[in-house]
């Protein structure tokens, strides 16, 4: 994978992948992964695509993440190995384009819903990125009739069934990130994607109400490149920063970030910012940004819906804003850039080589 290409579920794909290759032969199948040897991640000259099924049908365990490609996932499922899946409930692909603005959206939503239901039904293993998560991942579980009293007797975790790994990082990327030097890109930074389950807007608004009451704060959306799924957002968010005439405090970074630059971003800024909507997909799932306090000990202001909040608070990493609206978010980036609040070092709670430690063990005994 290509860094500057490489964020969220991927970054992580990666960085699990750098770990498990200390100790196991690891293939990383991708769209782009010319860089992945800086991970330590064996890289073959890349098959090409029409022959991935009997890559990953020859492998020893193939672990897939949220919306397999069916054909791979089938080809894994009929071969060999055993099939390990990280995945959620697909309610934010509810809301989509290509499924809300489908001419039949139920339709559009089928092929997300039905292979879900295939990782359900015939995955061997399951890794979970939190606490709320392996919750709906059992009840998904309970629902296909995959759990059974002789589970649970086994173990009340089901920790034969379910692997937690909560997200955090790969052990080169704290080494990164504590050489690269600070750039101040702007006070506070978006760190993640602008999907339609969140509020960025309320965050531009929040900045202009900061240069009204004569706090020139500045923000910074390290995301900002078109997408299928977060256009939309992104248009409206442009629109908005024109319409409120903050276009020389509000940068929408609109090319691919390196890691480098991504770090010394945050490295440099007072504060990360995720405002979320209140909504079932935010209720049940922790946010992959989290990775970035987790790594840099950046505070992050965070809305108070849902799981992401709650791990926030229980850490002691932020500030739970007390609502979205922009007067409260503005109150809360006055604060971060005038009194920064200290880096809190989680002492590598989420380090991925200690976090894999059982789902390794999984491995070993699956051989």
């Amino acid at each position: 994978m290509a860094p500057e290409r490489c964020a969220g579920v991927g970054l992580r794909a990666l960085e699990l992948a750098e770990v498990l290759a200390e100790r196991f032969d690891v293939l990383l199948l991708s769209g782009d992964v010319e860089d992945a040897h800086d991970q330590g991640v064996r890289v073959p000259e890349p098959p090409a695509r029409d022959t991935w099924a009997d890559v990953v049908a020859d492998a020893d365990v193939v672990v897939f993440f949220d919306s397999p490609v069916r054909e791979r996932l089938e080809a894994a499922l009929g071969g060999r190995p055993r099939v390990v899946s990280e995945t959620t409930p697909p309610i934010e692909h509810l809301q989509y384009r290509n499924v809300a603005g489908a001419e039949d959206p139920v339709a559009a939503y089928a092929p997300e819903r039905d292979v879900f239901q295939l990782q359900m039904d015939r995955s061997d293993h399951f890794i979970c990125r939190s606490r709320v998560e392996r919750a709906t991942l059992a009840a998904a579980l309970v629902s296909r009739g995959r759990i059974e009293p002789g589970d649970i007797l086994r173990s009340p975790e089901l920790a034969h069934l379910l692997s937690f790994v909560p997200i955090g990082y790969a052990p080169s990327s704290a080494v990164s990130a504590a050489a690269v030097r600070a750039r101040r890109l702007a006070d506070v930074v978006w760190t993640g994607g602008l999907w339609p389950f969140y509020d960025p807007e309320s965050l531009v608004r929040a900045v202009r109400r900061c240069h009204d009451l004569g706090h020139p704060v500045t923000a910074a959306f390290l995301h900002a490149v078109p997408h299928e799924d977060t256009r939309e957002v992104l248009d409206r968010v442009r629109g908005l920063v024109a319409e409120l005439d903050v276009g020389e405090a509000v940068l929408l970074v609109d090319r691919p970030i390196s890691p480098a630059e991504r770090d010394a971003a945050l490295r440099g800024a007072a504060a990360a910012v995720c405002v979320g909507r209140p909504g079932v997909e935010n209720d049940t799932c922790v946010r992959l940004r989290i990775r970035d306090t987790r790594l840099h000990g950046i505070p992050l202001l965070v809305d108070p819906y849902g799981a992401t909040a709650d791990e926030v608070a229980r850490d002691g990493c932020g500030v739970v804003l007390p609502s979205t609206d922009p007067r409260a978010i503005a109150d809360a980036l006055v604060e971060a850039v005038a009194s920064p609040l200290p880096r809190r070092a989680l002492s590598g709670r989420f380090d991925y080589a200690q976090t894999t430690k059982e789902f390794q063990q999984w491995i070993l005994r699956s051989e």
